[in-house]
């Protein structure tokens, strides 16, 4: 009889140690990649002009596109921009053509209506440039739907007046990986208020 309750014991820890590993992996946020096993998480969201997260900006106000990627290893990691967001390395900015949704312009800090609706894209240059992230440190990629005067030195250059976005729901997408994996979409919905 008691070698029967260690058995029974014995399984139960076992199921339990094998199913805990999965709980575990089971669930994360949209806008979050978690680790890849290569040491590299990625997080997408948007800040306000006071670097502070939202989903809700005032109509006339700056949005800044914020891609943030932790180096979670313990060895300095060099990502290689055009990898990171599948980018071809002919490509440049000056060669897009709007109307061509599988362009990498209409993937990267792009807006679109809440009905699927392309308004545009909060870059117009890119500075295709190999970036390093020390170990156990964080490196933000941004851009700027208004203010064209801040840019990211490292990745991203708006050159171009982007409009104000009318009041309205909207979501802003960015595609990208670490590794040899799919490109993830990364989506935050926001919306643009009247000021009082």
């Amino acid at each position: 009889m008691q070698r029967v309750i260690n058995t029974k014991i014995l399984l139960l820890l076992l199921m339990a140690g094998i199913g805990f590993p999965f709980l575990a992996t089971g669930c994360s946020d949209d806008n979050d990649e978690d680790d890849d096993g290569l040491g590299i998480s990625l997080e997408f969201n948007l800040l306000n002009s006071e670097d502070k997260r939202t989903e809700a900006f005032i109509e006339g106000s700056d949005i800044c596109f914020n891609l943030t990627l932790r180096n979670n290893s313990d060895k300095d990691v060099v990502l290689r921009i055009n990898d990171l967001f599948d980018i071809p390395y002919y490509f440049k900015a000056k060669d897009v053509i709007d109307e061509n949704e599988s362009n990498p312009y209409r993937n990267i800090f792009a807006v679109y209506s809440s009905d699927g609706k392309y308004v545009g894209c909060a870059w117009s240059e890119l500075c295709i440039e190999d970036v390093k992230i020390k170990a156990g440190q964080m490196l933000s990629l941004r851009s700027n739907w208004l203010y064209t005067k801040r840019r990211d030195p490292l990745v991203f250059i708006n050159t171009r007046e982007n409009g104000l976005l009318s009041t309205g729901n909207y979501y802003a997408i960015t595609k990208a990986r670490y590794g040899d994996g799919p490109l993830t979409t990364f989506r935050v919905d926001f919306t643009v208020n009247r000021s009082h």
